[in-house]
């Protein structure tokens, strides 16, 4: 199988994990009318029974797809070191999330360990993706002001937690769609410059 053709599927992983989760978490939500949006956390739908699988297998989902998806970032950015550095800062991110769904809230200590090295990670490794989109993508300067501007969103949802102006129970919903929104818009991004042929995105070739 060629390069592409991972590419292509990888990148429709990003897609696939996205849609998943929003799915498996919309059911839990059904399942579970006693959860309140910014008062409770979401891993606790992981523990509260009645199918506490719901929600786990939604993240598990997610970091799986998450981490193909980012692995295929490198058919765009394979000449960039900071392009390799950070989709190497973003597997780490989707492999603490998909582990959040091994390591429910009954491993306290664990779990909350691997929740902020998600929301970290992934936030430091848009940021570092960033560099690179500024410097050559001349010509999707929207996938670079929607990376930056989701960095800029999650870090000051952090920051606000840190500051105790808001819940983190809030945070962590904002901050999980925001992650979301840019995963699905640059999967689709993605899938299209591949299914169109319109390589190589390089610094020689940004069109």
């Amino acid at each position: 199988m060629d390069r592409d053709r991972l590419a292509l599927l990888g990148a429709s992983a990003g897609v696939v994990g996205v849609v998943s989760f929003q799915v498996l978490f919309s059911i839990s939500l059904l399942v579970h009318p006693d959860w309140r949006f910014g008062l409770d956390l979401m891993s606790e739908l992981g523990i509260t029974e009645p199918h506490t699988w719901l929600f786990n297998l939604s993240v598990m989902i997610m970091g799986a797809m998450g981490a193909a998806f980012s692995l295929s970032l490198l058919r765009f950015l394979y000449w960039s070191f900071f392009g390799k550095l950070s989709v190497v800062i973003l597997m780490v991110g989707c492999t603490s999330l998909f582990l959040l769904g091994v390591f429910t809230m009954e491993q306290r200590a664990l779990h909350d360990a691997l929740a902020w090295t998600f929301f970290v990670m992934t936030v430091l490794g848009l940021l570092v993706l960033s560099v690179p989109m500024y410097m050559y993508w001349t010509k999707a300067r929207w996938a670079f002001v929607a990376t930056l501007s989701t960095v800029v969103f999650s870090t000051t949802s952090l920051i606000l937690i840190s500051l105790g102006l808001i819940k983190h129970h809030l945070a962590e919903v904002l901050v999980v769609y925001a992650l979301g929104a840019w995963i699905l818009a640059i999967s689709i991004f993605m899938v299209k410059r591949l299914r169109e042929k319109d390589l190589p995105f390089t610094p020689y070739n940004d069109s």
